[in-house]
């Protein structure tokens, strides 16, 4: 007997229960379709309503088909376009913090390697992924341009750059500071610059930009480079301007290398034996196995670059850290190489140590995320400082000339920033320097003075804000009589000005007076602490210290650029491009060579025969024929040369033939004797030379000829046309 089947289970059953309080059945689904169930009823799993039951699913299936089973699709649609989207999103990041081109989403291996993550997703094209980036775009600049409306003063730095490919760049950035008491910095632009260079252009690209952002009027100071188009750009726009701090110091530095020919000489060996190591594989590998023999790290040689000082100094370094195994990899290879002596390795190590503050230096000014134009000033000091301590020390004579150089240099430009204000001011508010960073002390008590005019425009500023009920005042001034008004009320503006020159006066006296806080602290905290004890000495704080020592965050806007730009993404789209030509090459030869085993020669032979019958009689005015001829070319009835072509039967049956050729003018007439060539015993006599129209001479090769020499001639173009 065969054993009964199992009957088969709705999938309905997963959204419906029996109802135990009508029915004797268990609550158990299986035994529930296993048994012959009893008239009853179902409740729905999904709004609780409660259905007849017959033994049978029909009405359930009505039921949730009819009220349910849209909702449930729609809730797995939602889910799939939620993950979709957070994948999207994830993409786009991806794109942006890698700065990986467009084209990623058509590469082979990113597709497949997210197939492998995830099967179900579907990589968006190259135009809406660029199309997403743009959308990721304007929603973060919507975000910085909120934090930025909140601020009450912005600094700008602004530089300019040409890419690979020499296209001209400018861009701009703002910093300020933001919720937390920290510096926050806002890229404003990058734009391309192809028109002239002047600073009406220049300044015209800032103006816009500084509107499109509402920061035309809380712009404190704009940090350039001292290019002099920058320099008049900042002037056209009726804003201060500071040089760019690095800029400064490089230029001291190269000007002092640059005049000591006796360094400038080590630079030059120094620079050649970089170079010999960096360009031979053999040298390279010399030095590394010198370098593991001797147990030291494994460091390569740095090149310096001309137009940066701390390259020179960053090779200097390096090649004096690597001094032993340098001149063991020398020893055991062939070379010509200028060795540098123990006395000039001497003189590097002074000019190291005078180099060394300025380096630190250049770093700690180009730091983008603390307070920096408030140290100009006291490491300016500090730098002078650190070389007169150098040069009292025994050194060589060059390092000591170097040293002299330096300082004379130094002082130069220290005086000069010591008079600018926003350097000064940026040194007075900040609590770690205030007086005792300024080297002169008559420079600090300028300083004071200006910092007490700031503050007293900010407390005029405000009492010009407060509404005071003009009409009673001036009643209560002049008892009423308008013969004394004029003479009270400027008794009264007079009390009035002195009252806000002594508030300031007292404001920045009392915050002068307290002791410093620690150099390592931030200044910002304490503003943030002090702001209800000194009100307008806070805006002033908030509006001075946002303000950069110099312009390297522009210069690593461009950098980022550059990766954008860079000669390796050129190259990787020039291999791309390389790979797909080599594919459509090696396709078109195949299908040539497949063409060519399977055409027969004669097909071969008379194919090409019929583009010369094409080629023939374009390039001689269509005055050829198959059969070769002599032709005898006469010019004012004097014959001029004999040439050898085709038979001319169709034009040329009457012996002579009227043409203007390409040197002839409209005046002169030419005729053509046509005469046969002669056939001798052996047989026909044949001249293979072609006459060329355009060049009026022989060829053997016509066809090579017209092509390499005459190609860009309309009726060649047309012959070659011909397939």
């Amino acid at each position: 007997m065969e054993p009964a089947r199992k009957r088969r289970i709705s999938p309905v059953w997963e959204h419906f229960s029996m109802n135990t309080s009508t029915s004797t059945m268990a609550t158990c689904l299986a035994l529930l379709v296993s048994l012959e169930a009893k008239q009853g009823l179902v409740r729905c799993l999904l709004c609780s309503k409660e259905l007849g039951y017959n033994n049978n699913t029909s009405s359930m299936l009505r039921h949730y088909r009819a009220l349910h089973e849209n909702k449930e699709e729609t809730r797995a649609s939602s889910s799939q376009a939620t993950r979709k989207q957070e994948l999207d999103e994830a993409l786009v990041s991806m794109i942006v913090k890698d700065t990986q081109p467009f084209s990623i989403v058509e590469d082979v291996g990113f597709r497949a390697f997210v197939s492998k993550l995830d099967p179900n997703y579907v990589i968006p094209t190259r135009q809406a992924l660029k199309a997403m980036v743009e959308a990721k775009y304007e929603s973060a600049k919507e975000k910085a341009k909120a934090k930025v409306e909140k601020v009450a003063a912005v600094s700008l730095t602004s530089d300019m750059w040409p890419s690979i490919n020499m296209d001209a760049y400018l861009a701009v950035t703002c910093h300020f500071v933001g919720d937390k008491t920290r510096l926050s910095s806002v890229l404003l632009g990058v734009q391309a610059f192809p028109q002239s260079h002047t600073a009406e252009d220049i300044a015209r690209v800032k103006a816009s930009l500084m509107e499109e952002w509402g920061i035309t009027n809380k712009v404190t100071c704009m940090v350039t480079d001292g290019a002099p188009n920058m320099v008049a750009c900042v002037r056209e726009l009726k804003l201060r301007h500071h040089i760019c701090i690095a800029h400064t110091l490089n230029l001291i530095v190269k000007k002092a290398l640059d005049q000591n020919p006796v360094f400038s000489g080590i630079r030059a060996k120094a620079r050649k034996l970089v170079g010999f190591f960096r360009s031979s594989t053999t040298a390279k590998e010399k030095l590394t196995q010198v370098q593991l023999h001797l147990g030291m790290a494994k460091l390569k040689l740095m090149q310096e670059v001309e137009t940066r000082w701390n390259s020179t100094y960053l090779m200097l370094q390096r090649l004096v850290e690597l001094r032993e195994p340098v001149g063991a990899a020398l020893a055991g290879l062939q070379h010509d190489m200028p060795m540098i002596t123990s006395d000039e390795f001497s003189i590097v190590g002074g000019c190291l140590s005078l180099l060394s503050p300025f380096y630190d230096a250049t770093v700690e000014l180009s730091a983008e995320e603390n307070v920096s134009a408030s140290k100009v000033v006291p490491l300016m000091k500090m730098l002078e400082q650190n070389l007169q301590e150098e040069i009292a020390k025994p050194a060589p004579a060059v390092a000591l000339e170097m040293g002299e150089q330096l300082i004379r240099q130094l002082r130069e430009k220290l005086y000069t920033l010591q008079s600018m204000s926003i350097m000064s001011l940026a040194t007075l508010l900040d609590p770690r320097f205030k007086v005792i960073g300024f080297f002169s002390q008559t420079k600090a008590t300028e300083a004071i003075k200006r910092l007490t005019s700031e503050c007293a425009t900010i407390v005029r500023a405000q009492q010009s804000r407060e509404e005071i009920p003009q009409a009673s005042t001036s009643h209560d001034v002049t008892g009423g009589s308008k013969l004394w008004r004029r003479l009270d009320t400027s008794v009264m503006e007079a009390r009035r000005s002195q009252n806000v020159t002594a508030d300031a006066t007292v404001e920045v006296q009392r915050y002068l007076s307290e002791p410093n806080i620690g150099r390592l602290e931030n200044p910002l905290e304490y503003w943030e602490r002090q702001k209800l004890l000194y009100p307008n000495l806070h805006k002033l704080a908030l509006a001075f210290l946002c303000t950069p020592a110099s312009s390297v965050p522009c210069v690593r806007v461009f950098s980022k650029a550059g990766e954008v730009l860079r000669k390796s993404r050129h190259l990787q789209n020039l291999k791309r491009h390389h790979g797909r030509c080599k594919d459509r090459y090696e396709g078109a030869k195949k299908e040539i060579a497949e063409r060519e085993r399977q055409r027969p020669l004669q097909t071969y032979l008379r194919n090409l025969q019929t583009l010369w019958t094409m080629i023939m009689p374009t390039m001689f005015q269509k005055h050829m024929a198959i059969p070769r001829i002599q032709v005898l070319v006469v010019r004012n009835s004097k014959p001029q040369k004999i040439i050898s072509t085709t038979n001319c039967q169709r034009t040329c049956h009457r012996g002579t033939l009227q043409y203007s050729g390409a040197s002839t003018t409209s005046s002169e007439k030419s005729s053509i004797n046509v005469t046969p060539l002669s056939i001798t015993a052996k047989g026909s006599k044949y001249n293979k030379k072609q006459y060329c129209l355009h060049c009026k001479k022989a060829i053997s090769k016509l066809a090579r000829h017209l092509k390499s020499v005459h190609s860009e001639k309309p009726d060649v173009a047309m012959a070659f046309s011909f397939k």
